[in-house]
């Protein structure tokens, strides 16, 4: 009892974080998020399920861990996709800081606690951390006690590809947010793919000040129905017009910045050109515009980090010869990112 009554005290003494989980069929591995969730060593949290109808067992499940625990609170609505699951969160929440977190992924125990931390320390509006992606069965070591590997990031240097060039900024999760600074900021529910990123870009508009964990304490577990593995249908170019809207939004950034943001435009061109040259969705109008969006920002080959040699290599192929080296890299190399 007296411990309990301790928790209770110190809760009190911690500022709110809402984390956000958006959910759609995903029974089989939501437990598991869950699990990790209320576990953390961060306990002053409200954690805010959002069921995007669901047709399976999910929202049963959720309705349990609601009963269970008083931090979790259950939102049902239409199917409208993960963006306006998101949305209904942001909406919803109460806590003075924000997190995301998948449903078929998973955090470490001191998730919060580490960039809650971090972000204190350093007086920063924006802490970040670096993840693992996994297959559906992989078991990967997280931390669980001790320090986070932390630093302030300047944003005059700070690049979406992270300092190795490997550790990417390109999702919403694996961060906590200012609420405040969420004011007004939503994921575009037109956008299939890149919303998250749209939004995390907007967000580092209104940031000064930047704290990143070197630490993997999130696990993207990569599953082969999963959206990133899903044939190319149209519905994917959205990414592109995702990332040309940030690029247009971020046009007075910071230049490093600014860079990585045109670099990985580039990136997702080429990946788009490729794999709709291997599909039933092919079509000259779309081939004309990429191939003109990848030449019209060909300069930022140079800012694909050096670590992804494969990539710079694909990335000039697809500019100067679009058709054949995508015809190429399918048949006989299957590059991916």
């Amino acid at each position: 009892m007296e411990a309990h009554v301790q928790e209770a005290e110190l809760d009190k003494q911690q500022a709110l974080v809402s984390v956000i989980v958006p959910i759609y069929n995903v029974e089989k591995h939501l437990d598991r998020c869950l699990e990790s969730i209320l576990g953390q060593t961060y306990r002053n949290l409200e954690i805010l399920l959002i069921d995007d109808g669901s047709t399976d067992g999910s929202l049963e499940i959720m309705n349990r861990y609601a009963e269970r625990d008083p931090r979790v609170r259950v939102f049902h609505k239409e199917n409208g996709g993960v963006s306006s699951a998101r949305n209904l969160g942001l909406e919803m929440m109460s806590g003075e800081y924000c997190t995301f977190v998948d449903p078929d992924d998973y955090v470490a125990e001191v998730y919060v606690e580490w960039l809650y931390a971090a972000l204190n320390k350093y007086e920063a509006d924006l802490a970040t951390c670096g993840f693992c992606s996994v297959g559906p069965d992989d078991t990967p070591t997280l931390p669980a006690e001790g320090a986070p590997n932390c630093s302030q990031i300047d944003m005059r240097d700070f690049s979406l590809f992270g300092e190795d060039g490997g550790h990417s900024f390109l999702g919403c999760w694996a961060a906590l947010y200012k609420s405040s600074l969420m004011d007004g900021l939503r994921f575009d529910v037109d956008l299939y793919y890149g919303e998250d990123t749209l939004l995390f870009v907007s967000y580092l508009t209104r940031s000064k000040v930047l704290v990143d964990i070197r630490d993997d304490l999130y696990v993207y577990v990569q599953h082969a129905g999963s959206a990133c593995h899903l044939e190319y249908s149209p519905r994917h170019l959205t990414i592109i017009e995702a990332r040309k809207r940030s690029i247009l939004e971020l046009q007075n950034a910071p230049k490093k910045l600014y860079q990585s943001l045109v670099a990985c435009h580039l990136m997702n061109c080429s990946f788009a050109l490729t794999d709709m040259f291997n599909s039933p969705y092919k079509d000259s109008d779309t081939v004309r515009y990429l191939v003109k969006e990848l030449r019209k920002y060909r300069k930022a080959v140079a800012y694909i980090p050096k670590e992804k040699k494969a990539v710079r290599l694909r990335v000039r192929a697809s500019i100067v010869f679009p058709r054949l080296s995508s015809y190429l890299l399918q048949r006989y190399f299957h590059w991916k990112e």
